[in-house]
């Protein structure tokens, strides 16, 4: 079953990065949104929630620990993964409702780890 996986991340590279890394039969990217404000618009427009939501932590606008809290309260049950460079707002970041924090830099292989745990997660309980 294909993985569904919302991305919030405002460097265009990385977002390239996304884009190349997460398509095919694996994973679908869902949404893709370059800021906090357009993130949370474009998780309200989906049809239905993604298996994962993958945030950048330091974006224009709102950043990724605001946005994490916006969608932990329009869905309890998502899966949230928040990159980011800063490790001391690891804490906040599941004060915040984050399932995981993946400190920047990262291995691709690490992201794509997480990412599958998620979404078998997530599939098990459909």
């Amino acid at each position: 079953m294909t993985c569904r996986v919302f991305v919030a991340e405002d460097e265009p590279d990385l977002r390239e990065l996304y884009q190349d890394l997460l398509h095919g039969p694996e994973f679908e990217i869902v949404a893709l949104a370059p800021d906090g404000e357009s993130a949370l618009t474009a998780y309200d427009g989906l049809a239905r929630p993604p298996d994962v939501v993958l945030l950048d932590h330091r974006m224009p606008g709102r950043n990724g620990l605001e946005v994490a809290r916006e969608i932990r309260a329009r869905d309890p049950a998502a899966r949230i993964l928040l990159a980011s460079a800063d490790r001391a707002v690891r804490e906040e970041a599941r004060a915040a409702g984050v399932s995981d924090f993946l400190p920047k830099v990262f291995a691709l292989a690490d992201l794509l780890r997480i990412l599958r745990r998620h979404c078998a997660a997530a599939h098990a309980s459909a």
